[in-house]
């Protein structure tokens, strides 16, 4: 019993060393600070020198005897040490200060280190409902989603409605009937640093619930209501979208009347109120709610009109792959306006799809795997994408980038019972490289390749100078009249450009959030990789060519962008982070227009006795107040007001060299805030022309929107169909093929921070309809005859008359009056 005691005990020292000495797990949030407080042992106390160390890399030594505290590299204006207690504060500012930490005092090291990880903060989650045609099935499941990329570890929780948060482990629960007494669902994310709630989702099992339906643009979508048994036989029936009528049937008059948009879009069964709708564009997207017999119903119909998904492509990152221990595949496609999307993937060892993320991850260990195939779904429509050859399958081609001008090398492997070699032969595709026959003592190069290749007739290993993309395509290799397995698809493109970091909105920061793109001509230099940086810190590799910031980046002063493809990679110059609270705010002005700086009075300067206003060097405008005099100077004298009690400044820009920075001195102090005031042209009417010139007769088009924005820069373009009453921001083209020949027309928008203009319509040339001048009569016809129900009001004696005729009550017809008259008269 004593060995036991003993043995009991011995444990439990030797735990607690192997704890004394284990690293500590420490988090710090990205921007936010961290401490780490070690405990100095008694026979080392006073202390002489301590030095921190991030991994094997100084971060601070203090020497009593030299009076000295040197700090290194990254650290250095970032970490202050306690010379006392050996404590060191390190701000956070950036994910590379992630690390192990160390200690040594008077040249000991101490056995307790520090694992630090430096983490974002959780975003706002969003609560999604799967599958997304919930609540048709027995049960559904709600996911707490949200790109959690560098948050991790993330914990989730759940509410319903006013219910305690349970933490769960997993990022998902199920919900079924027995759960209809909730009316709302709430998620949290949580980390070490941060913690989000959801908005509330609405619970669609629960008997009040609005009943989610989706519909394809120009597809249809069906409402059917159940009918009350103390309601039948009907004897009315009202539909409305939001607050506006629909359609109408009273039975007494033997009346349907549809309304607005919907006339000759829809269709009404009187039997049972079941409603059908053509949702020919995203303007029917509404809460739709039905009255039967003059009772308003309980269940309403949230409508989403939503694009089909397109047909995504399987992209590898990194691109350098399979040269790395691990790829991600991400099945990518612009999925604007066709969400919520789901994805899935498969192999080509299995013939059905399994749900997965948008992205995976492969390594050696699928090299068995010859292709992966991907799946987009949403409510209303799935694709497939085309297989993508696994590049670490053994017999897979192999993927080689050149850069237009460039030089690529292919270094294929003579098997042994190949050696020595008697031939090589080399093609392009089809066509003839180079061919080396040894008895000849013959090496012959064909086209292009005569004086841009070199063969080693020892190694088989090709030269070649790209010098364009013809040189592109999929290189084969013959030794000793044997075709080779493996095969090198070469690609050759564009170097990237030098990109430009861009704002948007243009008129953030008045926003909540603003968005920065990382933009330049990439066309022939895909694929191409985005990275950001902040300040000085590292660049990051994500999947955005746009991130988005937040007050929460205030700290941050500039941002960069990097481009980079297998070939090449470009960095932006800085861009003033305009949340910044020292930033210069960006102000716009159009070309004889007037622009307003508006600067904040600190209290400590109340009242003010004096107001300088410059532009760049030049003085605006000075007051004084003891000499009651306000002076204008130079261009600014007759165009320019100031407000000599709040100093705002406002100037008639009517000419660009009103640009420049502005400050502004309060009694003699500058003031931090500046203004960058750009006087810019108005976008001018764009035109869109297609491109190539000879399409239809190519497999797709470009529309460009064109027109000259010199001047008027930044400009952003947006793009419409006659099928969308609404814009969507996209780049100065769009691509159109055959899939759009329901489309007559497309229309695009030029916008800048001062002015906004659109295109005349231009006419699909895939379009499959009946002749111009058919479009056209109906058009006219139409617009004759509805012109009224769908752009205005008619007079209030005439819906009088069309009520009266209806043998309304005086309180039905009073009520249908008030207020603003719905687009359906």
């Amino acid at each position: 019993m004593a060995c036991c005691v003993f043995f009991l005990g011995l444990l439990a020292v030797l735990l607690l060393e192997l704890t004394e000495g284990a690293e500590k797990q420490v988090y710090s949030a990205e921007g936010g600070k961290v401490t780490l407080e070690p405990t100095v042992p008694d026979q080392l106390k006073p202390l002489t020198s301590i030095l921190w160390k991030h991994n094997d890399n100084l971060v601070v030594e203090w020497i009593k005897n030299l009076d000295s505290t040197d700090y290194y590299g990254a650290f250095d204006g970032h970490t202050n040490l306690d010379i006392e207690t050996g404590r060191l504060e390190i701000d956070t500012w950036a994910r590379n200060y992630s690390g192990v930490y160390s200690v040594e005092f008077n040249g000991q090291l101490q056995s307790k280190s520090y694992k630090v990880d430096v983490i974002k903060k959780v975003p706002k989650p969003t609560v999604v409902l799967k599958p997304l045609t919930c609540p048709n099935e027995d049960t559904c499941t709600l996911s707490c989603d949200g790109d959690t990329t560098g948050a991790e570890p993330v914990t989730y929780s759940w509410r319903a409605d006013e219910r305690d948060l349970h933490e769960k482990s997993e990022k998902s629960i199920q919900i079924s009937e027995d759960d209809g007494h909730v009316k709302h669902f709430f998620c949290q994310m949580k980390n070490p640093v941060s913690q989000e709630d959801s908005d509330p989702m609405e619970n669609p099992l629960h008997p009040g619930a609005e009943k989610q339906k989706y519909s394809a643009e120009g597809g249809k979508v069906t409402l059917e209501p159940t009918v009350p048994d103390q309601l039948k036989p009907l004897t009315s029936i009202l539909w409305k979208h939001n607050r506006y009528m629909v359609v109408e049937w009273i039975k007494n008059l033997d009346s349907t009347d549809y309304y607005g948009m919907f006339d000759g879009h829809t269709n009404l069964d009187i039997e049972t109120g079941r409603l059908e709708i053509n949702t020919w564009a995203r303007n029917y997207s509404g809460v739709y709610s039905v009255e039967f017999n003059g009772q308003l119903q309980s269940k309403s119909y949230k409508v989403d009109v939503i694009k089909k998904v397109p047909k995504p492509t399987v992209v590898l990152k990194p691109l350098t792959c399979p040269n790395e221990d691990t790829c991600t595949l991400i099945c990518d496609g612009d999925t604007t306006g066709a969400e919520p999307v789901t994805y899935s993937w498969r192999t080509d060892q299995r013939d059905f799809y399994e749900e997965s993320e948008k992205s995976v991850e492969i390594s050696k260990d699928d090299s068995d795997v010859k292709h992966f195939f991907c799946q987009m779904k949403n409510p209303v429509s799935q694709e497939d994408s085309d297989p993508m050859e696994n590049l670490l399958h053994p017999g897979a081609e192999k993927q080689v980038y050149s850069a237009e001008g460039g030089k690529v090398t292919l270094e294929p492997t003579v098997p042994d019972q190949l050696k020595p070699l008697t031939s090589i032969l080399w093609k392009h595709n089809d066509n003839l490289v180079v061919e080396w026959i040894k008895n000849l003592d013959s090496t012959d190069y064909y086209g292009m390749f005569a004086g841009h290749t070199n063969l080693d007739i020892e190694t088989g290993r090709l030269e070649i100078n790209t010098l364009d993309g013809t040189y592109s395509g999929v290189y084969s290799v013959e030794f000793n009249g044997q075709l080779q397995s493996k095969s090198y698809k070469v690609d050759v493109i564009k170097k990237v450009p030098k990109p430009t970091v861009v704002l948007k909105p243009l008129t953030c920061p008045n926003e909540d959030t603003c968005r920065l793109s990382c933009d330049g001509d990439t066309t022939g230099a895909e694929p191409v990789t985005y990275s950001w940086r902040a300040d000085e810190r590292d660049l990051h590799e994500k999947s955005e060519k746009s991130i988005q910031i937040s007050e929460d980046n205030g700290h941050v002063k500039h941002f960069f962008c990097q481009m980079k493809n297998p070939v090449s990679q470009e960095d932006s110059d800085p861009m003033e982070n305009p949340l910044h609270p020292g930033a210069e705010k960006q102000v716009y002005s159009a070309e004889g227009g007037k622009v307003t700086l508006q600067p904040i009075v600190p209290d400590q300067l109340k009242p003010l006795t004096s107001i300088l206003w410059k532009q760049n060097r030049n003085m605006v405008v000075e007051w004084i107040k003891n000499l009651d005099s306000t002076d204008y100077y130079g261009m600014f004298a007759g165009h320019t007001n100031l407000n000599i009690e709040t100093g705002r400044l406002e100037i008639n820009t009517w000419a660009r060299n009103y640009s420049g920075v502005y400050s502004v001195e309060f009694n003699g102090q500058l003031q931090s805030k500046l203004y960058k005031v750009d006087v810019i042209k108005k976008v001018p009417k764009p035109t869109v022309v297609l491109k190539p010139l000879t399409c239809p007769n190519e497999d797709i088009c470009r529309p460009i929107c064109d027109g000259d924005t010199a001047g008027a820069e930044p400009v952003t373009y947006s793009w419409r169909t006659d099928q969308m009453d609404f814009y969507e921001e996209s780049g100065n083209s769009t691509i159109i093929s055959k899939d759009d020949s329901d489309v007559q027309y497309f229309f695009c928008q030029m916008k800048n921070p001062v002015s906004q203009e659109d295109s005349d319509p231009m006419k699909n040339p895939f379009h499959s309809g009946p002749p111009v001048g058919a479009i056209v009569g109906g058009v006219l016809a139409a617009v004759a005859v509805g012109a009224a129900a769908v752009f205005g009001y008619v007079k209030r004696d005439a819906i009088q008359e069309k009520i009266s005729n209806r043998n309304r009550s005086p309180q039905e017809s009073e009520k249908l009056l008030q207020g603003p008259l719905p687009p359906a008269y």
